[in-house]
């Protein structure tokens, strides 16, 4: 299956580019659409353990639950300092994308924090 597969690549070179263009173009379009930075005070901070991967997460005084994650797009690879540097009752300035969606088990994703000013 796989020596079809890259023979079509192969003879077809525009139609992987658009499906490449297609992937990456979409990716980029959901981190636009979906994009907000808002002020958070934390209320409960933990990490969770999910298919053998550890998720840090954050829960904010409105009840929103935040996962920290690390963003090829943003240039972020320090989502466990990030998430250990948070203390609880304090007041953040996150930037993150996405929504929440309880039946697929997403969250919100934050890829910045900062120390409010306020």
């Amino acid at each position: 299956m796989f020596r079809s597969a890259a023979r079509i690549a192969l003879r077809r070179p525009m139609v992987t580019l658009g499906v490449g263009a297609g992937l990456i173009g979409g990716s980029v379009a959901h981190r636009k659409l979906y994009r907000f930075d808002r002020e958070i005070t934390v209320k409960e901070k933990y990490t969770k353990l999910e298919d053998g991967e550890t998720m840090y997460m954050i829960t904010d005084t409105s009840n929103n639950i935040y996962k920290v994650e690390n963003s090829f797009w943003w240039r972020q690879y320090n989502r466990a300092e990030e998430w250990n540097k948070v203390d609880r009752g304090s007041k953040y300035y996150v930037e993150g994308s996405g929504i929440r969606n309880g039946y697929m088990g997403w969250y919100p994703k934050v890829y910045r924090i900062k120390p409010s000013s306020t």
